[in-house]
């Protein structure tokens, strides 16, 4: 049996022409260890088959017990009404780029298509390599991801920033942009705890490389059981700024939580 390194690194080679040397600009090729490029960069894959594609790593954001605590969530169906909006769109869709994938819980959900989740947090991409062996996951630049172009029949970008000329020069005309932001009420039961005001969604315009299609509107109510209230809460940036004591006192009260989020389908335009 393979070990999961191993599974990774088969997968490795079988996506490499997919891939470009995030120093040079050219093709990688894959061997039994990891990839190079003409040029003469070399970069092995990690400890879990991860690839670190990225020029230099930025300072950590987002933590591993950030990431740890959105899988647990994620995991217990907490986001279930989007997996199953989101299955539906990409049916059809044979290679995916989870542009901003985190840990990579959202794109674990889905049953189709090979999957490559990219971050710059290289605490994400770890969890997501440790906990998957059936997606390739590469620390990268969003911004002009390490991808060959017109290689991808979908971006998927889920609460993340998107960067829309780079997701262009990625995806195969006529290929598929989901991209999901979140709706006016979104989190509102963390929102009332902290006491912060929920703006106005701002508006999805898609410049003229992409034309937006449909968006739907996901919007649940889900419970939470009670060893999954401070997990909920420790997955958010909103309450980064809490202290322990206050968090607790939080999740004392965290019965439910509203999932409010849009779906914009969009089609790169030839």
């Amino acid at each position: 049996m393979l070990s999961k390194k191993q599974s990774r690194l088969a997968l490795i080679k079988q996506l490499s022409p997919l891939l470009e040397c995030p120093h040079c600009g050219q093709a990688l090729k894959a061997d039994d260890a990891g990839v190079s490029c003409p040029a003469g960069h070399r970069i092995d894959a990690a400890k879990q088959g991860q690839l670190f594609l990225l020029r230099k790593q930025p300072p950590e954001t987002y933590t591993a017990a950030l990431f740890a605590a959105r899988t647990r969530v994620i995991q217990a169906g907490v986001y279930k009404a989007l997996h199953e909006v989101l299955q539906e769109q990409l049916q059809d869709s044979r290679v995916i780029v989870d542009a901003g994938c985190g840990e990579g819980s959202h794109a674990e959900a889905l049953q189709q298509g090979t999957i490559i989740g990219i971050d710059n947090a290289k605490a994400g991409i770890d969890a997501a390599a440790k906990r998957s062996d059936r997606h390739l996951w590469l620390m990268g630049d969003l911004a002009d991801p390490p991808l060959v172009p017109q290689c991808a029949d979908a971006v998927l970008n889920v609460l993340s920033p998107a960067n829309y000329a780079a997701f262009a020069r990625i995806l195969k005309p006529g290929g598929l942009l989901i991209k999901v932001t979140p709706g006016p009420r979104y989190l509102q039961e963390i929102r009332d705890a902290d006491g912060t005001e929920a703006g106005q969604p701002e508006p999805v315009t898609m410049p003229p490389s992409f034309a937006l299609e449909e968006t739907n509107h996901v919007h649940v109510t889900v419970d939470l059981p009670v060893d999954l209230r401070k997990e909920m809460l420790r997955m958010t940036p909103l309450t980064w700024h809490m202290e322990e004591e206050a968090l607790v006192k939080a999740a004392s009260t965290l019965s439910a939580v509203t999932i409010d989020l849009l779906v914009h389908r969009a089609v790169c335009k030839p």
